[in-house]
């Protein structure tokens, strides 16, 4: 039993011809059509080398440098407090790694406990954002969730100061615990570039010129978030430290970092 022949072969050929030429040349002008690099695997080669020293190099400036950092944070946050008319004070008092010597004046009004005022209108207000998330439109959906989960952390702290727990953890060592957790997150940026970024097939100073953008980034933003800190602790008390520890201090910190990282990222050439 014959089969019956092909559209190019029977009475129909010229109809069916343009159609299959420009199939061809649609094929043609595609064929050599890179994929996207996400899905492309990567050639180590060289890269490998560079994601090995160029994190070593940069720790150990780092370390080298950490006296002279810590040094300039310590008298940024102090120029600013002593305009701020902050309870700050320098001292010398040792500390670890990235640890600015201040201390807050232990007689300042802001490190005393909460009160049951203060408590109580801590409380309405959390209620009140918490309740206004429900009237946000759907379009803010993601501001919704934040501010939730903001009310949800406050909340926790004012349950754990109404139940007159102690709290050792005064503001001397919320600036410290800042500095010291940002000095880590210094140290830790040029291992994370290397897991995601040295690898791509970007000219080494390109790599060293973002890798210093963004560790010049962070280390003028240390003592900028210090210092907002401290003036919020000043005005509203404890009762907030763990609200911008647990939210706006290292978290805060590594999610800039990720920013900047999909930024740097992002320059990255398509894979040839």
């Amino acid at each position: 039993m014959s089969s019956a022949p092909a559209p190019w072969q029977g009475p129909d050929a010229a109809a069916v011809r343009p159609a299959l030429n420009a199939l061809l040349h649609a094929r043609q002008r595609t064929a050599h059509t890179r994929q996207h690099r996400g899905l492309v695997r990567l050639q180590l080669g060289p890269y490998a080398l560079q994601a090995i020293f160029l994190p070593a190099a940069f720790i150990c400036l780092l370390v080298h440098f950490e006296p002279a950092l810590v040094d300039f944070w310590g008298e940024f946050v102090m120029t600013w407090a002593q305009a701020l008319e902050l309870p700050l004070r320098a001292t010398t008092r040792p500390g670890g790694w990235g640890e600015v010597r201040v201390a807050w004046n232990p007689l300042a009004t802001a490190t005393v406990l909460p009160g049951d005022m203060a408590l109580a209108v801590a409380a309405v207000v959390t209620l009140v954002v918490f309740l206004a998330t429900f009237a946000m439109r759907s379009s803010l959906l993601p501001l919704r969730y934040l501010l939730r989960i903001l009310c949800a952390v406050q909340a926790v702290s004012i349950v754990f100061f109404a139940m007159g727990n102690e709290f050792p953890y005064d503001i001397t060592d919320h600036v410290r615990s800042l500095a010291s957790a940002g000095f880590v997150l210094l140290a830790a940026i040029p291992v994370m570039l290397a897991m995601g970024y040295y690898v791509l097939r970007v000219p080494v100073a390109t790599k060293l010129l973002h890798t210093a953008l963004i560790l010049g980034y962070f280390i003028a933003w240390v003592p900028l978030q210090i210092l907002v800190h401290a003036v919020l602790l000043q005005h509203l008390g404890v009762l907030v430290m763990p609200l911008l520890y647990f939210c706006f201090g290292a978290v805060l910190n590594f999610l800039l970092f990720i920013a900047l990282y999909g930024w740097v990222a992002s320059t990255a050439p398509a894979v040839q």
